[in-house]
């Protein structure tokens, strides 16, 4: 028919036989077509619709040139006849696709019926959802423009079922109440925007949709509904055996396109190809637009913003790069469009509560691309099918890092935590314990897993047991952070696991000690005897199981009390720490040193817990509960204990002083059933009370620095900074180590001079020689005389409570017994 015989058409249907035709129609929409209209015959079904399509497109012309207002229709007339043309242009289009419908055969018409399906959105309207055989057109309703047709589906189940055996329902759904203007901006099932008329097929035959279940990736429409539930929605008023008894999956095209190739495959390995075989045909013969788009963007690793929501696909993994860090996630759910907000991606990926890796929530947002057209990686999440060689290898690598502290682990640390915070110098020592932390802070961010279960189409584990070996895909979605206990701060911090290194035990620290032989292989012998878990069990030296005491839980630690001047190597004896300080001028001091300080705990390999009074408190009910706490730590990661400068805890009980009895008495019974290595130093060991004694295994005392040690002392600070590469000179301080050794210092002192020495050097840019050095010496030596002229006796008599009764002074003197004599106030005299 030609475009001017049928404007001729148009114009000879404009009677009042047709006017009235549109006014029962119109009748009809305003009550929803409560009945059927009668049944349409399917012999050659395709042709049909064509015919139908084509008789629309005419009734759609007449609808729009008789309800035009009669004062618009000049301003209108233009506008109607480009209409008309396009609509004459689509006929053709239709007759094109009429004749590729043709080569369907007939056997598979019967396996599917294509609808049309108006969605309203205008207020008002009591059906929000209409089914016509043939293609709505335009039509005014109470002044508004809505979508009819004129062959209404009222029943869907009797239509069906009269109809014969159906395997799925092609809906041609469009909206209508001023359309595009009102539709949503974001569609409650998740599924990507369409243009214009989208297809929605509806499967309802068993088969198929038990073919589809075995290839589907992810749920149809986006829901993810639990493992063996059923989807939303009512049941469908169909009765027959051949239809799925709940509500029908309705697919959109999104999911076809990453399903496409999978209903290929499936058609291609079986024979009988039956109802999928259909399928098949009909989306091969009625591919969606965005295919094309997609496959040719997609083939050059490129998106668009049209193609953004097509990119991704759930249950996948993807790549997401947040704070210059790499992370992988699992798309749970279809990707729902939030318009100018970006693509909103629903995600998980593992956590660890210490026993299984488990789910956690997240949810992701991508920016739409600003530009027509931007690489995919260059988005801020991308699927990781698109990432190079490079950012596989480093998530793969973060995730066996992680994977590798899954269990208690004493480890180094050195950089920023995870969130930037605060950077940690070289070697700062902490313990990685998830069972002790979720312990301590079971309401923790890290403890909270997602709730969801998983779906039907998720092949992904619910929860992977510590005890396992992850594939490399699970591995590569730890987290990329970690939870560690710092051992000095005494404080839980978040970790990166990029920056955690295996300790570097220094075990010649030991030797260096300014100790007697005999002291060194004593301290050697109990650590490593007490060491039962972690030493060679070739040795046989362990005393696990062995009982030390009568009743089962006591006395079965190992306690030593370190006892001398201020500066003799007490503490340098136990402790352990290698800190690094960042930048100069470098401190060299048993507690921050460049070097590793040799010490107990380095020998033994064991983690060192640092306890000071300040961290117990006084109050006894809280230094209990604290040394509780401390006690089980250093007990489960086998630490040594120190608790430095302990005199207040261990000195005399008397009758006046009720709470520091109190705090004595606590400390007196939580030592005497410790299981572990606990070392106590202190200045002031003619204090202690006496119940102490007998709970302390072995006491060391560390006498006053003689010259042979002080020299000892100055050789090792100055080749410890030869090997540094110190800008020293070397040779011009040797000359005068007999002059240093003659200087009456400590350890700390000798330390404190060599430090002040590097300073000045420093500040004057310049080489360090003799003569900062003796400058250094000369300040501190000046401060030890000022000290000394009100208290005439030594640092070693003091310690030893042989002090003589100056003015103004408290007398302390021993008995000859050995005993403390009580205290008493001297009399003062001038």
């Amino acid at each position: 028919m030609s475009p001017a015989s049928v404007q001729h058409t148009i114009s000879e249907d404009r009677t009042a036989g047709h006017a009235a035709h549109a006014e029962s129609h119109l009748n009809r929409l305003d009550t929803c077509w409560a009945g059927p209209t009668g049944q349409l015959t399917l012999q050659d079904y395709q042709m049909q619709l064509m015919l139908l399509e084509q008789q629309n497109k005419k009734r759609l012309i007449a609808a729009r040139q008789e309800y035009s207002y009669a004062g618009q229709r000049d301003a209108q007339s233009r506008e109607l006849q480009r209409q008309n043309e396009a609509a004459m242009a689509e006929m053709d289009l239709m007759s094109n696709e009429g004749q590729a419908a043709a080569s369907v055969t007939d056997a598979d018409h019967s396996s599917y019926v294509v609808l049309h399906r108006v969605v309203c959105h205008q207020n008002g309207v009591r059906c929000n959802r209409l089914i016509w055989e043939d293609e709505p057109f335009n039509v005014v309703v109470n002044r508004e423009v809505h979508l009819a047709g004129n062959q209404p589906v009222a029943d869907l189940g009797a239509y069906i079922a009269a109809r014969g055996p159906t395997a799925f329902i092609v809906y041609r759904e469009s909206h209508c109440g001023n359309r595009a203007e009102v539709a949503p901006t974001q569609r409650p099932s998740g599924f990507p925007r369409t243009q214009g008329t989208q297809q929605v097929i509806s499967i309802i035959s068993r088969e198929l949709h038990a073919a589809i279940q075995r290839i589907s990736k992810f749920a149809p429409h986006g829901a993810a509904y639990p493992l063996g539930g059923q989807p939303p929605g009512g049941r469908l008023p169909l009765d027959t055996s051949s239809l799925v008894s709940q509500s029908p999956f309705e697919y959109l095209p999104y999911f076809f396109y990453h399903h496409l190739d999978a209903i290929r495959r499936a058609v291609n390995e079986n024979s009988v190809t039956g109802d999928l075989g259909v399928l098949l045909s009909y989306l091969q013969a009625y591919p969606d637009p965005m295919y094309a788009k997609c496959d040719e963007l997609f083939g050059q690793g490129l998106v668009t913003s049209e193609t953004l929501p097509w990119l991704f696909r759930p249950n996948e993994t993807l790549v997401c790069k947040q704070d210059n860090r790499v992370l992988a996630y699992v798309l749970r759910r279809t990707p729902v469009d939030s318009g100018s907000h970006g693509i909103y991606l629903d995600c998980w990926n593992w956590g660890y509560d210490g026993t299984n890796l488990r789910r956690k929530d997240k949810h992701l947002t991508v920016a739409v691309p600003t530009y027509d057209t931007i690489p995919i990686p260059e988005l801020s999440v991308y699927p990781l099918r698109y990432a190079d060689e490079q950012t596989k290898q480093q998530l793969l690598e973060t995730g066996k890092r992680f994977w590798g502290f899954r269990n208690q682990t004493h480890v180094s640390y050195e950089g920023p935590d995870y969130r930037g915070e605060r950077i940690y110098p070289a070697d700062s020592r902490c313990m990685i314990d998830y069972q002790m932390y979720r312990n301590f802070h079971a309401h923790a961010e890290a403890f909270v897993f997602s709730a969801r279960p998983a779906t039907s189409f998720d092949k992904w584990p619910e929860e992977i047991s510590a005890t396992a070996e992850p594939s490399p895909s699970n591995i590569m979605l730890l987290p990329p952070g970690i939870h560690g206990f710092f051992l000095k701060e005494k404080k839980w911090v978040h970790l990166l696991v990029e920056n955690i290194k295996p300790v570097d035990w220094n075990k010649e620290a030991f030797e260096r000690l300014v100790l007697p032989r005999r002291i060194k292989n004593m301290v050697k012998a109990l650590v490593l005897v007490r060491k039962s878990d972690a030493i060679d069990p070739s040795l046989n030296l362990g005393l696990k199981g062995m009982r030390s005491d009568l009743i089962r839980g006591k006395g079965g630690g190992l306690i030593m009390l370190l006892h001398g001047g201020p500066g003799t190597g007490k503490t340098l004896t136990a402790e352990v720490n290698t800190g690094q300080v960042a930048g100069p001028p470098r401190v060299i001091s048993p507690s921050s040193s460049k070097l590793t300080v040799k010490s107990v705990a380095e020998l033994a390999e064991m983690p060192l817990y640092n306890v000071t009074c300040g961290d117990i408190g006084t109050k006894p009910e809280a230094v209990e509960r604290y040394l509780a706490t401390v006690l089980h730590l250093g007990q489960k990661w086998n630490c040594v204990l120190l608790l430095d400068e302990a005199d207040v805890f261990l000195e005399q009980r008397t009758l006046s002083d009720l709470k520091r009895n109190s705090l004595v008495s606590v400390f007196l019974r939580t030592l005497e059933y410790y299981d572990g290595v606990l070392i106590l130093t202190s200045n002031r060991v003619g204090t202690f009370d006496a119940a102490f004694k007998s709970r302390i295994q072995v006491a060391l005392h560390y006498p006053a620095l003689d010259r042979p040690s002080r020299y000892q002392i100055w050789q090792n600070f100055i080749e410890m900074l030869r090997a540094d590469g110190e800008d020293m000179d070397f040779d011009g301080i040797a000359a005068h180590m007999d002059e240093l050794a003659d200087q009456e210092m400590n350890g700390r002192q000798i330390r404190n001079a060599v430090t002040t020495a590097r300073q000045l050097a420093m500040f004057e840019k310049t080489t360090v020689v003799w003569d900062h050095l003796e400058q250094a010496i000369s300040a501190a030596s000046d401060f030890d005389n000022h000290l000394s002229k009100p208290r005439p006796f030594t640092d070693e008599e003091w310690v030893m409570d042989t002090v003589t009764t100056v003015s103004g002074a408290v007398a302390i003197r021993n008995r000859p017994d050995g005993e403390p004599a009580p205290l008493s106030h001297g009399k003062c005299t001038e």
